[in-house]
C-alpha cells in the first residue's frame, strides 16, 4: 500500500490519504508480517500452516477493507438500481478474471518451486519472467477494464505490484527463493481478493 500510495499521491491526493489511513489500520493489526509468513510458508509447500494464517489475516483485514469502503462516502442504498446492477455485473466479471488469475499464479508458483528443488520445471527459467509478467497485465487489464469500487482497485494494484516485483527478479536471477516468495505473496493477495469478491456476490 505504501509504495502504490507514492505513486497515486501526486495525482489522486485522497485516494492517497484513503490509502494512508488504510495502511495504519494494517500496522497497527500487523497484517503485512503476516501476509510475508503467509508468503513463506506457501513458498515451503506448508499449506496447512498457511491456511490458517492467511483466514487470520482474513480477519484482521476486514477492518482495512472498512476503511477503504467508507472512504467513498457511499453506501449501496445510494446507488440506482442500474449502478447497482452495473456493479453486480462487473464484480462476476472480475471474480471469472480473478479465478483464472490465482489459478495461473499457483501453477506458476508449482514450476519454480519444482525448479528450485529439483533444476527442471515445465517452463524453463527464461519462460518465467513473461509468464510473471502476462499475469501482472492480466490483473492490470481487469482492474482497468471494469468500473471496480476503490477498496478492490486498490487491492488489485498492490496484486499488480507484487507480480511486477517478482518479474523483475525474474528477469535478474533464475527462480530463487525471493521470487517464490512473491509469487506466493502474490497468490496470496488474489486469492484473498477473490474470497472477498465471493462475500460480495
Amino acid at each position: 500500500m505504501d509504495r502504490l500510495r507514492e505513486t497515486i499521491r501526486g495525482t489522486d491526493p485522497a485516494a492517497a490519504a484513503t490509502l494512508a489511513e488504510a495502511a495504519r489500520e494494517a500496522g497497527t493489526r500487523g497484517i503485512a508480517e503476516r501476509m510475508r509468513e503467509v508468503g513463506n510458508e506457501v513458498a515451503r509447500n506448508r499449506l496447512g500452516n498457511a491456511s490458517q494464517a492467511q483466514s487470520e489475516i482474513e480477519q484482521g483485514l476486514q477492518p482495512v477493507l472498512s476503511a477503504l469502503t467508507d472512504s467513498q462516502g457511499r453506501t449501496p442504498r445510494d446507488m440506482s438500481q442500474q449502478q447497482a446492477q452495473q456493479l453486480a455485473t462487473a464484480l462476476e466479471q472480475l471474480k471469472i478474471q480473478l479465478t483464472n488469475i490465482t489459478s495461473g499464479q499457483q501453477t506458476l508458483l508449482d514450476e519454480t518451486s519444482q525448479w528450485r528443488d529439483s533444476g527442471t520445471s515445465l517452463l524453463r527459467p527464461a519462460e518465467m519472467a513473461p509468464a510473471q509478467q502476462q499475469l501482472a497485465n492480466d490483473t492490470k487489464a481487469a482492474r482497468e477494464q471494469l468500473p471496480l469500487p476503490k477498496a478492490f482497485e486498490f487491492g488489485m494494484k498492490s496484486v499488480e505490484a507484487i507480480m511486477g516485483a517478482a518479474t523483475e527478479q525474474l528477469k535478474l536471477h533464475t527462480p530463487d527463493e525471493r521470487v517464490e516468495r512473491l509469487q506466493g505473496e502474490a497468490r496470496g493477495h488474489s486469492t484473498f481478493r477473490l474470497r472477498s469478491l465471493r462475500r460480495e456476490l
